[in-house]
């Protein structure tokens, strides 16, 4: 599929663009390969480019600000190809954008970054990565050759140092990024930029379900994650079991997600069900945005034990909501605690039943929110990076 005409082709673009000269930026122009997705629920790029739109929309002073999202090519038809998410992006920039004139980008994929490249635009990247992208190969299962693994990591390095910036979603991510022994470029060949953080953006109605209420009887935990390695939530079983005799009430976790590691989560879960009779397990698969909502309003406290950590914004929401956070002492994790207002794992003198304690460290974290990580913080720190791409 990915063949040496279309590599030929993808590289006639770089040659040809040396002859482009700069102009006045007139036009912000956000791009990713990534769907919009105004209904809230999804992260990364996805979530952040539509975070942008409507949050700050089509004007900023002068400027005109426009988005672009992904659209189907010969490429992406066919996701089973190894590297279709890399050449689709590819094409879809180049075509998007070749003839543009007097703009400056926004991207918030590495491929569709390659390719702004290729065009050599001015560009700032923003790597919602799992660390390198052949790091996040091999921590989703993602079957992949040596031969795929070269040409990623030769178009993660030529994006990273082609941007005018690169920026991150957290330091931890950043430092993650940069310590990882598969990182395709050091920090110093790169123009690292200012952490960006995300926030919140949509709001829709909370959806019950069927089968879970309201219940001051438990002491409820939510966590909400893909069970697979790196989020880590195969350890949340034993954490619970450490602090179980610690509370009064009946505890209730509530998980939500899918991934291989599904079958050994709910094995370990019924298990410390059969151990201790107040502990109640109840799992879903698949639920929508509105009704994670639901159980981010019913719940007290947010468990997420990540092996690696970027910057969830399903922590945000429970934040937001003002729930307590308990999170493994990982990367972009350390970037929630503000204020003493997160609870790491690696705590074993705090008891996180305890009902004052919920509340404390529940409004601390609502303040935290507010303070660091709101719409209002979202775009000052968009502002300044758009005000410093536009300068001449």
């Amino acid at each position: 599929m990915i063949n040496l005409k279309t590599l030929i082709l993808f590289f006639k673009y770089y040659l040809l663009s040396a002859f482009t000269f700069s102009r006045k930026i007139t036009t912000i122009h956000t791009i990713t390969f990534r769907v919009f997705s105004p209904e809230g629920g999804r992260g990364g790029g996805s979530a952040v480019q539509t975070c942008q739109q409507i949050l700050m929309q089509d004007r900023l002073k002068d400027l005109n600000l426009k988005y672009t999202y992904f659209e189907e090519n010969e490429f992406s038809k066919n996701w089973q190809s190894r590297l279709a998410d890399l050449f689709g992006a590819i094409q879809f920039v180049i075509l998007k954008t070749k003839n543009e004139k007097n703009c400056a980008y926004i991207t918030h994929d590495y491929g569709t970054a390659f390719g702004l490249g290729l065009l050599r635009k001015k560009y700032v990247y923003i790597s919602h990565l799992q660390g390198p992208r052949v790091e996040e190969k091999y921590n989703y299962g993602e079957i992949f050759t040596k031969t795929d693994e070269w040409i990623v990591n030769f178009c993660e390095r030529f994006a990273f140092k082609k941007a005018f910036y690169v920026c991150f979603p957290s330091k931890g991510a950043q430092e993650y990024y940069f310590q990882s022994k598969y990182r395709s470029i050091n920090k110093g060949q790169a123009r690292v930029g200012p952490v960006l953080y995300n926030t919140i953006f949509a709001n829709p109605e909370p959806e019950s379900i069927s089968n879970i209420t309201k219940d001051d009887d438990f002491v409820t935990i939510l966590s909400v994650g893909s069970l697979l390695p790196a989020k880590g939530l195969d350890l949340a079983p034993e954490y619970l079991e450490k602090k179980i005799s610690n509370s009064e009430k009946r505890i209730r976790w509530i998980l939500v997600g899918s991934g291989h590691l599904k079958d050994k989560i709910i094995e370990q879960a019924r298990e410390l069900e059969k151990k201790h009779e107040k502990f109640n397990f109840i799992f879903h698969e698949n639920l929508t945005y509105p009704q994670i909502r639901f159980l981010n309003s019913i719940c007290d406290i947010y468990l997420m034990p990540h092996r690696v950590s970027i910057f969830d914004l399903a922590t945000l929401e429970a934040m937001k909501e003002g729930k307590m956070v308990i999170l493994s002492p990982q990367g972009g994790n350390f970037d929630f605690n503000k204020d003493g207002n997160i609870i790491f794992t690696d705590n074993e003198s705090i008891n996180i039943f305890n009902e004052k304690n919920i509340k404390e460290f529940g409004d601390k974290n609502k303040e935290v929110y507010q303070n660091y990580f709101s719409s209002t913080k979202f775009k000052e720190n968009y502002c300044r990076i758009i005000s410093d791409l536009t300068k001449q």
